[in-house]
């Protein structure tokens, strides 16, 4: 191979890494996530969750970082300043089971995780 083929086949490869890395950023909830997590101080990422994948369903008003209710690929999560434990947790097959469930009112949750810290 001579060294303009390499170089031609370098590119190619760099500009999909590129492309499929501001993809990832920017059409998932990754790219959200990670700016929250360096600029808010208020914004708590689940232990259970992954930043590529949680997704905030409601913030509290006035405060960029703070979600009240959020959602990733296996749980349903709402932050539960009553009981001082942080936030509370359901996966999707027991909401599923649960009568009556609102993933935006944790009151229909029944009987969720709590938060383990």
């Amino acid at each position: 191979m001579n060294i303009r083929r390499i170089l031609k086949i370098s590119l190619q490869i760099a500009a999909a890494v590129l492309f499929f890395s501001l993809g990832a950023v920017f059409f998932t909830p990754l790219g959200g996530n990670l700016r929250l997590m360096l600029t808010s101080a208020d914004f708590r990422l689940p232990t259970e969750s992954s930043p590529f994948t949680f997704r905030i369903l409601e913030s509290q008003e006035g405060s960029e970082g703070r979600w009240l209710y959020a959602v990733d690929g296996t749980n349903y999560y709402a932050l539960d300043d009553t009981k001082c434990v942080g936030y509370r947790f359901i996966s999707f097959d027991d909401a599923m089971a649960t009568p009556g469930f609102d993933a935006l009112n944790a009151t229909t949750w029944g009987e969720s995780e709590t938060d383990p810290d």
